[in-house]
């Protein structure tokens, strides 16, 4: 999850990317906006709002009960998912011996880049197409556990997840040099171990706790297809029928953490947090402060959830527990956590593909050039900032226009009366809006001057 210099980088500039690893997503460049930044936000939130009337006006019928889908048979899929299970129980192992014996320099590694920019977001965008494909193909851990045999009865509780999500953001955002590739090899070959022990003693470890099974599966929500359950087929289904049950609690716990822990990132790199840092500057606790603030971020995105689930039941006064609905709409914030993150991790993704392919050619940095492709060290793509700037506003507006899309389908399936289904949604719209505005004043801190 970094975002690296992208405009004017040269290659001096670019081995300059080590501390920004670890300290910020620094832009390197001011963007002066040809209008000021508060017309921006409104005319962002004012998109989301019109989307809401015109979803309103144009979707006003319940989604059909009967869920719908359509499988293709492909006689061709179980081969190919057997191989691309054995490659990436390998692109484990790669990024495990690489981080812990390869090259110390981070930009000759394989395993940081791979990890924080190719592996993160780039799985999480592949779900977009396919909902389960780290589930039934990816997941080297499942892999390991299935080769190992293991047959548990017990289960674990869903609330790890977001105390492992909560523990990637503070070894990405509060820990010393994350980056640095004998840490993340560490941290990975750790967490090796920690899914082959869960696994033998719990049942639904890869379905509830484990956290890239509960992330990926989370973004997969969005997808229009997924692979059968034999790996024969793909099927085709609508996303409304994939949120037509309410969430577990620890979903919505899941999809706070996410959106305050990407806020978070974006909020170091503010003027605010860098004076208040200055002034804790030598403080001897000054990690542990990090970590209770990361800790506390996601309160307020919380507590604004659950007050427009509140209002929405006060509104239209159902006999729903209030709980209730506030599981059933977390499907809402699907797709604002997910296009957040991208929206805040897009630039890195694409201005370092020359510097990817060269490490792909020598993963342990000894020199070797396998694919040919070694000489493009220390190369990049430049974007420039009014480029970045107006992709993240793009990223951002549509993904709260498909979480009020989501919103309205989930209060069409909940309520029986259309009227009370786009009454119930005035709140959600406020937070949507607010969301939205909130999320682009962060991203725009680093980047832009004006207004």
């Amino acid at each position: 999850m970094r975002k690296v210099l992208l405009s004017g980088i040269t290659t001096a500039a670019l081995l300059a990317l080590a501390p920004l690893f670890a300290s910020a997503h620094a832009i390197g460049q001011v963007y002066n906006l040809p209008v000021p930044l508060k017309y921006y936000l409104l005319g962002a939130g004012a998109t989301v709002a019109v989307s809401f009337v015109l979803i309103g006006f144009f979707l006003n019928k319940a989604p059909a009960q009967q869920l719908w889908q359509k499988t293709v048979s492909l006689p061709w899929l179980r081969p190919v998912i057997a191989v691309l299970q054995i490659i990436a129980v390998l692109v484990l192992f790669l990024a495990v011996l690489a981080g812990m014996f390869g090259a110390d320099d981070p930009l000759r590694n394989f395993t940081p880049l791979f990890f924080w920019v190719y592996f993160l977001i780039g799985v999480g965008i592949l779900h977009l197409l396919i909902g389960n494909l780290w589930d039934a193909v990816l997941n080297p851990w499942k892999r390991i556990a299935a080769w190992l045999g293991f047959n548990p009865e017990k289960k674990i509780s869903g609330l790890v997840s977001p105390v492992l999500l909560y523990g990637l953001f503070w070894l990405e955002l509060v820990a010393i040099a994350p980056f640095l590739p004998h840490i993340l090899g560490t941290a990975l070959a750790g967490y090796t171990v920690l899914n082959v022990i869960a696994a033998i003693y719990f049942e639904n470890w890869f379905r509830d706790a484990e956290l890239f099974s509960v992330l990926y599966g989370f973004i997969g929500k969005i997808a229009f297809f997924r692979i059968s359950a034999d790996g024969r087929a793909l099927v085709i289904s609508k996303p409304s029928d994939e949120i037509a049950v309410a969430a577990p609690n620890y979903l919505l716990l899941f999809a706070v953490m996410l959106l305050a822990g990407t806020s978070f990132d974006s909020f170091k790199e503010t003027r605010i947090w860098l004076t208040l840092a200055a002034a804790l500057h030598g403080f001897a606790h000054y990690h542990l402060f990090e970590s209770i603030v990361l800790l506390l971020f996601p309160i307020p995105f919380l507590a604004g959830y659950l007050l427009a689930v509140w209002l929405m039941r006060f509104l239209v006064q159902t006999e729903l527990h209030f709980g209730e609905l506030a599981r059933r709409f977390s499907w809402s914030l699907v797709p604002i956590a997910f296009g957040y993150t991208l929206a805040h991790n897009f630039s890195l993704m694409i201005v370092s593909i020359p510097q990817f392919s060269a490490v792909l050619s020598d993963p342990l940095g000894l020199g070797w050039n396998l694919f040919h492709t070694a000489q493009n060290y220390g190369g990049t793509i430049v974007l420039s900032a009014k480029l970045v700037w107006f992709f993240e506003i793009g990223f951002v507006i549509l993904a709260h226009i498909i979480g009020v899309l989501f919103a309205h389908l989930i209060a069409l399936r909940t309520f029986n009366a259309p009227a009370d289904a786009a009454k119930s949604q005035y709140p959600m719209v406020i937070l949507m809006v607010g969301y939205t505005i909130f999320t682009l004043w962060l991203l725009s801190l680093p980047l832009v001057i004006g207004g």
